[in-house]
Order: structure tokens, then C-alpha cells, then sequence
């Protein structure tokens, strides 16, 4: 079920009943609680996980501490969801991964670099779906008051942007969609990497308006946190360095689709899917440079890069999205003179 109808059914009760910093564990009565309580680990995990969520309430403004609470209730119902088919061996494990992930969003804490010299904090959309609008679940980043330098003014304006068409693109409720079907769109954010120098973060979204299936998509900023610059691709890499990286991703994607056309192993199943990929690459080999020199599309981490795909942008929508991974010696290389980005 996608998350923003999880939180479409949880918003209301969590705006009757606040969730609390912590549970009483000689009242732990639901398997979460047990286990937490059972295990020291996972009671340290959940009690920093409570003390990053009391202080981010502590921070916002009292919009944002309703959606907020929307949100943490709507996260707890989803955390005990995708536990809850883990073997007894493996449940622990599946409570501590998902707790530390989602205090790692609280804190802001990103998956590489060292981090920032201000933190930005969570910013909520948190509704369910009425007449007029469908159900959102925005969970983002901005660093809203605290945004004294050029590179955190310019991020909340990228995020703002962003987060504002959403809300004009998937926001209102088509009025010729039946009753009994549903509309939603949610948007999440990650740190890539993030140093006083340098930030790379990206937005994932995805929203449902009706018919077949829905959509989804991410967009990323490639941030000098010095001089608010957007990096683009030509600040980094020339032609030689777009060349060598379009071949090395244009073959991870070949290998990619090979995989997922090939409906059998036998020579001729193997022959008939090594065709279409050839014709598939033929068509969209442009799209491939396309994305690659587009910043907008990558996501950098301390250890490598990813440029992202979008499902239709090279095949069906059943092939699902691809992407492409650059090591960090193959993106200094490719980068020459002017050096890689992340040192």
C-alpha cells in the first residue's frame, strides 16, 4: 500500500492522540513494543529515535508539529507493516534498520560526508484525500529560519520550488475521477552527501491520479554550499570526460536490460532479447548522454555516483526505471584537471 494512504488513515488519529517520546515497557502490549523491550539494542535505537522526534517538535513552527505527529504516526504504522513478515530470527533486525533509518531522517544525517555546519529540519505535508484534493505525504528537507548561507537559501529555494509543483501538478483532485478511486502523491528527501563544502540531495516522488498505475520520478541538486551555485555537469566534466561516462553507462545499461528482456535462457531466448536491446539502444542511446550530463538526474555519495532513469525514459513501463553507477576512480578520471567533486 503506498505510504501516502498510510498516512491519509493514520493523520486523523494522530491529530486526537500525539504519539509519545517513549512507551512504558511494563505496558508494551503490540509485537513492536515487546520486542523493543526485549532487546537493549533495540530500546536504545528506539529511544534515539524518540529523542530525535521530540526535538525536531521542539523546532518547528505548531503547522509543522501537527504534521509532524501525522507523520511519525503514519511512519510507526509502516514500520511494524513491513516487519511484521520477517521469520523471529530477523524481526529485531528489520525494527533496528527501520528505526535507525528514520532517525537518521529526523536528525538529517546524511548517508555520506560529514556533515553540515547547520542541519536543515524535516518539513511536512501531511493531508488526506478530501472532494477537492488528494492525500499528500511530503517529507523534505528545509533549513528555514536557520538559512544564513548562500548554499542553504539556495536549497530551500530548490526545495520549495519543487515541493510547490507538487502540490499545482498533483495536489488537487481531478473532478471527473469516480468517487471510489483514490489520488495521492508523496515526496521524499535523502542526503547523499553533505560537507560545509559541498551538498548532493535528492527529492523522490511518486503520485496516483487514476487510471492504470501511477508515476514517479526524482530530481537531485549537485549544491557549493559556499556560493549557492547549482553545479551543472560542464562545471566538473568537458567532452572527453561526457564521452567516457556515457560509454560506461550506456554498457551498465545494456547489461541491465539484457537481464530484464530475456524471458528465457536459451540461445534463441538470449539471441531475441540481445536484438532488442541493440534496437532499444539505437533509440534511446541519446536519452543515455542526455541523462548523464544532466546533475539534476545524479545522486553523489563519498563512494560513487548514480544517474537516475525514470520508468519510460529507455523502454516500457514495464521494464521498470534503470540507472548507471560511476566508481570514484572512474569519476576522477573522467573529470581531468578539474578534479572530482568529493575528495
Amino acid at each position: 500500500m503506498p505510504r501516502s494512504l498510510l498516512v491519509a488513515s493514520a493523520a486523523a488519529a494522530a491529530l486526537a492522540f500525539l504519539p509519545a517520546a517513549a512507551f512504558d515497557c511494563a505496558k508494551a502490549a503490540s509485537r513492536p513494543e515487546k520486542a523493543i523491550c526485549a532487546d537493549p539494542k533495540l530500546k536504545a535505537a528506539d529511544d534515539a529515535m524518540n529523542a530525535a522526534y521530540e526535538a525536531v517538535k521542539a523546532a518547528v513552527s505548531a503547522e509543522q508539529k501537527t504534521a509532524l505527529q501525522a507523520d511519525q504516526a503514519a511512519w510507526l504504522i509502516t514500520r511494524t507493516d513491513s516487519c511484521e513478515g520477517s521469520e523471529a530470527g530477523a524481526y529485531p533486525t528489520c525494527l533496528l534498520e527501520t528505526t535507525g533509518a528514520r532517525t537518521a531522517f529526523l536528525t538529517a544525517t546524511p548517508g555520506s560526508g560529514p556533515g553540515l555546519g547547520v542541519k536543515p529540519l524535516p518539513f511536512f505535508i501531511v493531508r488526506k484525500m478530501s472532494k477537492s484534493e488528494c492525500s499528500a505525504a511530503v517529507a523534505v528537507y528545509k533549513f528555514g529560519p536557520s538559512a544564513s548561507g548562500a548554499g542553504e537559501k539556495a536549497h530551500d529555494a530548490w526545495a520549495t520550488k519543487l515541493v510547490d509543483g507538487f502540490e499545482e501538478t498533483y495536489g488537487a483532485r481531478d473532478q471527473d475521477l469516480p468517487e471510489d478511486v483514490p489520488c495521492d502523491y508523496e515526496a521524499g528527501a535523502t542526503l547523499n552527501y553533505a560537507s560545509p563544502e559541498f551538498l548532493s540531495s535528492t527529492i523522490s516522488y511518486y503520485a496516483y491520479g487514476g487510471g492504470a498505475h501511477g508515476g514517479g520520478d526524482s530530481e537531485s541538486i549537485q549544491l557549493d554550499m559556499k556560493t549557492g551555485k547549482a553545479l551543472a555537469f560542464g562545471d566538473v566534466f568537458d567532452a572527453n570526460g561526457a564521452k567516457i561516462l556515457t560509454d560506461a553507462c550506456t554498457a551498465e545499461i545494456k547489461a541491465a536490460k539484457l537481464d530484464r528482456l530475456t524471458m528465457d535462457d536459451t540461445p534463441s531466448g538470449r539471441a531475441e532479447a540481445e536484438k532488442q536491446v541493440e534496437e532499444d539502444l539505437k533509440m534511446y542511446g541519446e536519452a543515455i548522454g542526455e541523462g548523464v550530463r544532466n546533475f539534476s538526474r545524479w545522486s553523489i555519495t563519498a563512494d560513487n555516483a548514480t544517474v537516475y532513469f525514470a520508468s519510460y525514459t529507455l523502454g516500457s513501463y514495464a521494464e521498470g526505471p534503470y540507472d548507471c553507477t560511476f566508481t570514484k576512480d572512474e569519476l576522477a578520471k573522467a573529470s581531468g584537471p578539474k578534479g572530482w567533486l568529493v575528495h
